[in-house]
């Protein structure tokens, strides 16, 4: 075989020696190190950026982005705005008076303004109460506007108030009161509740008797007398009214009797009433008046208080009156032209004394008879426009000579006197 023969023909030779690495202390200790000390200065300046290359910028350490708390917005919690309000009276006549309750209304922030509107063209500014009269027939609706100051918002609420014309009164019968007590008093022809202190009674005498004013109670006795500085011609009718501008008292006396029919004009003095309880001297301002259509012959006079325009009723024994106006303000002589406002269909009758009642609804005229005429004044309409309506007939006593009917304040009563000594008072109400 190969290998065999391989072996046979090897050469024997020494045996080789024991050959054994040097370890690191026979190193040292025959080699010498050469130790270069490495300046590090020098390196890093052969180490220089070129001027040319990128230089990475500067890691900085970025502080952390911390997100702002934002709390939650809590709008303010702001009260409703809701007007609301009752009245006490829905439907009725007139002179109606309602009173407007707004007390269940929610107000916002408490700074608010009220305004109310009637219907009838007026208003008020009144927080929650209010009160109104209605003066005339007609639907209305009233209003009641709240404004928030503070928001600006609005709120307002409405009711819905009918008034109707007044049926005719059911009138009691009449009843005396007493007896006109002054021995001179036989001729009174105009009588009128004072203003100033009702249940007194301003009186005055027909012509040819003294042209003072005499006060009375409902008794018949006399409780004080008023001088004139100068006579009337024909005193035959007295109204007391408060004037609506001024709210004094005011007293008209009616200087109107004509029964020749030959007078050029006629006067109605017009004086503030004086205290019904005291004496005194009174001087009047003479209104002078002429009439349009030549003379004329009256025995009423009339005052509207709530315009405080003067009316005079004709007396006519045959036709119809006749009806004339005096427009205020009286705060001078004249003479003045009276308005002819035409014949009244209504006023069929000798007239020979009216009245109003204080707040204007209603409106008196009597004659000689034992009826009255009583007739329901729109206030929302003219004074003269009464008289287009059929009047309503109220009895009234059997008298001598009634010349003299006053309304007891604001219509429910009237109060009627005759000419002639120790005449009766006689009460009637409405």
């Amino acid at each position: 075989m190969t290998i065999a023969i391989l072996l046979a023909c090897q050469t024997p030779s020494a045996p080789s020696p024991e050959v054994r690495s040097p370890s690191f202390d026979d190193l040292v200790a025959t080699q010498a190190f050469d130790v270069e000390e490495v300046d590090v200065a020098d390196d890093l300046e052969d180490a220089q950026v070129p001027d040319d290359a990128t230089v990475p910028p500067e890691e900085t350490l970025e502080e952390p982005v911390v997100e702002p708390v934002v709390e939650p917005v809590v709008e303010p919690v702001i009260p409703p705005l809701v007007a609301r309000f009752d009245a006490d009276v829905l439907a009725g006549s007139f002179p109606l008076v309602v009173s407007f309750d707004a007390a269940d209304s929610e107000i916002g922030t408490g700074d608010v303004s009220w305004s109310w509107s009637f219907g009838d063209g007026l208003e008020a500014s009144d927080p929650r109460l209010a009160s109104h009269t209605y003066i005339g027939a007609g639907s209305f609706v009233a209003t009641l506007t709240i404004t928030d100051e503070v928001t600006g918002e609005i709120s307002y609420s409405e009711v819905a108030i009918d008034v109707a014309l007044p049926a005719c009164p059911l009138a009691s019968a009449p009843i005396e009161l007493g007896t006109v007590q002054d021995d001179e008093l036989v001729e009174l022809s105009g009588i009128a509740e004072s203003t100033r202190a009702p249940g007194l009674w301003w009186v005055q005498q027909d012509s040819g008797n003294s042209p003072d004013l005499t006060v009375i109670d409902s008794a018949g006795a006399t409780v004080s007398t008023h001088v004139l500085d100068e006579d009337l011609q024909d005193f035959e009718d007295i109204e007391a009214s408060v004037d609506p501008v001024t709210g004094v008292s005011m007293l008209f006396l009616a200087d109107i009797g004509d029964n020749g029919y030959d007078r050029d004009e006629v006067a109605v003095w017009v004086v503030a009433e004086p205290d019904p309880e005291l004496d005194s001297e009174i001087v009047p301002l003479r209104m002078a008046l002429e009439y349009p259509d030549g003379a004329r012959n009256a025995e009423t006079l009339l005052v509207d208080p709530l315009t405080s325009d003067v009316y005079i009723v004709t007396k006519e024994y045959e036709g119809v009156s006749s009806l004339y106006v005096k427009r205020a303000p009286h705060d001078s002589e004249g003479p003045f032209v009276m308005e002819a406002l035409g014949e009244q269909s209504t006023l069929e009758m000798v007239a020979t004394a009216g009245d109003v009642s204080t707040d204007g609804s209603r409106i008196v005229v009597r004659d000689y008879t034992d009826t009255a005429r009583m007739f329901f004044r729109d206030g929302y309409l003219p004074f003269e426009d009464a008289f287009t309506a059929e009047p309503c007939e109220v009895e009234i006593h059997t008298e001598e000579q009634g010349e003299a009917i006053s309304f007891i304040g604001n219509g429910s009563g009237l109060v009627t006197v005759s000419e002639g000594g120790g005449a009766p008072l006689y009460f009637i109400g409405i």
